[in-house]
């Protein structure tokens, strides 16, 4: 009984810490290069798991995702573009969402569709060096594992991004 109340207060506040660390807030490094020049590779950021929980995200807010790319489950990292409602096509070669071009995202076969409930449309911000829902289509929101809030490195880019 003692030892709890002479470290009670600090084995809480070691809990607390790491549930808002790892269960709230969690840091995590890019890899790879489909996210430039918003992140690059090596960059490590703050996401928030609570904030994909709850569903505080949007169309351009960076969020991570399961992935199955046929060998196993991979964490990718990517920027929705189009969300429920919302029509995405591709045709000669050039992607749309609402009709609006978006420059230097190229397709290689043409579609239309419009996302469905419960899903979004994500693009790397690097058309060229992503792979995104321009090969492997729609997501699933309940696939959404986390929202990135902050670049925390390299110290001199540290900024909200959100």
């Amino acid at each position: 009984m003692t030892f709890l109340k002479k470290y009670g207060s600090e084995i809480l506040e070691a809990v607390l810490i790491f549930l808002a660390l790892f269960i709230f807030f969690y840091p995590a490094q890019v890899e790879g290069n489909s996210m430039e020049d918003t992140l690059s590779h090596g960059d490590i950021i703050m996401m928030s798991r609570a904030m994909a929980f709850a569903g505080i995200y949007d169309k351009g807010d960076i969020v991570v995702f399961e992935y199955e790319d046929g060998k196993k489950e991979i964490n990718v990292i990517k920027r929705i573009a189009a969300v429920e409602g919302d029509k995405v096509e591709a045709e000669n070669g050039l992607l749309y969402i609402n009709g609006e071009e978006q420059e230097g995202y190229l397709c290689k076969n043409d579609f239309s569709f419009t996302i469905d409930e419960g899903y979004v449309f994500v693009l790397g911000d690097n058309p060229d060096e992503s792979t995104d829902s321009r090969e492997f289509g729609e997501i699933l929101k309940e696939d959404i594992k986390a929202r990135a809030i902050i670049k925390l490195w390299p110290v001199t880019e540290i900024k909200s991004i959100f």
